[in-house]
């Protein structure tokens, strides 16, 4: 999710103070509030290069990175902060 780093971009309107969480069916599978501070920050940073995404300031950005079966998912934004705004979801397949 990439909704604060766009403001650079002159995007207005977006969420801030971010929590994505995704979702099979009722259950939360993976969850992230701080991607540059989680355990895996350094793949999620190899591997969005490597999609080709733009370098997002690490506190700009709430990213997961995870392998998934085939299926549905959702994909949850929720403003820490108790604000309302816009957030955009990028996907990427990794290979």
């Amino acid at each position: 999710m990439a909704s604060p780093a766009l403001d650079s971009f002159g995007f207005t309107g977006g969420l801030h103070r971010l929590q994505l969480t995704l979702h099979v069916g009722e259950t939360v599978i993976a969850k992230n509030d701080s991607w540059s501070t989680s355990a895996d920050s350094a793949a999620i940073a190899q591997a969005s290069a490597h999609a080709g995404a733009f370098a997002f300031v690490p506190v700009t950005a709430f990213m997961l990175l995870t392998n998934l079966p085939s299926g549905t998912y959702t994909a949850q934004f929720r403003s820490r902060d108790g604000t309302s705004g816009i957030a955009l979801l990028e996907v990427y397949k990794i290979a």
